[in-house]
């Protein structure tokens, strides 16, 4: 099942780029829609606070009373897990490219006879060590 999903990803580099693209968007939501939720309890104990003269702790589940809000990060290790995605879909980005990059010239090296042609500096990692042999 895994050889399957890395063949789909790997034959064509696109489909990793716009992966990539998408844990990035996931993670940049998850970011956002954390620090609303912060700013809308924050603001709501500050006005509570005003006219009790004492600042409440108003929870994001009281603020938006009936939605589900499992998924908003509140915590430390919420905020750590949509960096995490957003990190994730950057370097899924950055692979897709590099074996883009590679799928490009071993294509273009091919079609050439007699060709000497190296893969560039950024293409020479231990894990694209089978394209330059």
């Amino acid at each position: 099942m895994m050889d399957r999903a890395l063949d789909l990803l790997l034959l064509e580099p696109r489909r990793l780029v716009l992966l990539g693209h998408a844990f990035i968007r996931t993670g940049s939501f998850l970011l956002v829609t954390g620090v609303v939720g912060w700013a809308a309890t924050s603001v709501i104990s500050v006005v509570t606070g005003m006219a009790t003269r004492e600042r409440p702790e108003v929870a994001l589940a009281e603020v938006m009373a009936g939605l589900p809000i499992w998924w908003v990060p509140e915590t430390p290790a919420g905020y750590s897990i949509a960096l995490c995605c957003s990190a994730v879909g950057g370097w899924a980005i950055h692979v897709g490219r590099v074996y883009h990059r590679a799928a490009v010239l071993t294509s273009a090296t091919q079609t050439k006879t007699h060709a000497t042609h190296s893969l560039p500096r950024t293409c020479r990692s231990p894990g694209l060590a089978f394209l330059q042999r």
